[in-house]
């Protein structure tokens, strides 16, 4: 990398692009997508089974995924926690290219970008290449 070239950081894009997400969205809306949905500590065998109850009630639900995914992931269940969050991605790679609404576009494309760093890593630790480049590509392409 040159010296010249700008360089901007994770925390700066977030700040960025979540800023852009506040400017759109109507005053005091508070998006379910950016609510706390991470499971605070070891999930509890009541909590894991109460999302999964969620992700079968509503399985295109991207927020009820990635909330099980990193349970799942917490929990030590690396495998259900890549195909939770890989759904997760799918679904919001969805939202993130279809036409019509721009709130829900943005907030689809900065829970991807959320999103990415723990699938990414995740599916490389367990000898998926493949799924991180297509997901990874995929994404590019959204952008």
């Amino acid at each position: 990398m040159t010296d010249d070239c700008p360089v901007i950081t994770s925390h700066e894009y977030t700040s960025l692009v979540a800023g852009a997400v506040r400017m759109v969205l109507p005053e005091n809306l508070e998006s379910e997508t950016y609510r706390a949905g991470v499971v605070e500590g070891r999930p509890t065998l009541d909590s894991l089974e109460a999302l999964s109850r969620r992700v079968e009630r509503h399985p295109s639900d991207p927020r009820a995924h990635r909330m099980l995914g990193i349970a799942h992931l917490h929990a030590g269940n690396c495998r259900e926690a890549v195909r939770h969050l890989q759904i997760a991605a799918n679904i919001l790679l969805e939202h993130a290219t279809r036409p019509g609404c721009l709130s829900r576009t943005l907030c689809a494309r900065m829970e991807l970008a959320l999103l990415l760093p723990v699938v990414i890593p995740l599916c490389l630790q367990l000898g998926r290449r493949d799924t991180a480049r297509t997901l990874v590509s995929r994404v590019l392409l959204t952008w």
